[in-house]
């Protein structure tokens, strides 16, 4: 009994430990760049779809001044104003993905990943080994 117990737990851990393990190394500079087109890209989306809303409420806003299209229409107040206030606010949305972005983009532009050179200390004296490191650079 206790050996089939063991057994199912070993099988158990052989199954769930490779779950855990990592593929390859996440890189830094790649996630901040990837973040930064996909915050700029959003940007966009929200620039051009507030801009094409607030261009349509502005010609619904219009056609109720001055019979644009047709002056039997009835009322479209409600719905130009609506159309222009999402629109204004789709833009002012925009804003900040853009600022992000760019600054995503910045501090991809500072992180690089290297080797660095470490003393340590051997039986015999120092020795030099060379690690993996992930260095920032500020600028001030």
């Amino acid at each position: 009994m206790k050996k089939s117990i063991l057994l199912l737990l070993l099988i158990a851990i052989s199954i769930v430990t490779p779950l855990f393990g990592q593929d390859s190394i996440p890189s830094a500079k790649t996630d901040y760049l990837k973040k930064s087109r996909n915050q700029r890209t959003a940007g966009k989306v929200l620039l051009i779809g507030g801009g094409a809303l607030l261009t349509v409420g502005f010609a619904l806003a219009l056609d109720d001044l001055g019979g644009l299209f047709n002056s039997a229409d009835k009322d479209n107040s409600k719905a130009a104003s609506i159309l222009i206030y999402t629109g204004g606010a789709a833009m002012l949305a925009s804003i900040p993905l853009f600022l992000s972005g760019a600054k995503n983009s910045r501090k991809a532009m500072g992180i690089s990943l290297g080797t660095q050179p470490v003393l340590q200390t051997r039986y015999y004296g120092l020795s030099i080994k060379r690690i993996p490191s992930l260095s920032l650079t500020l600028n001030l």
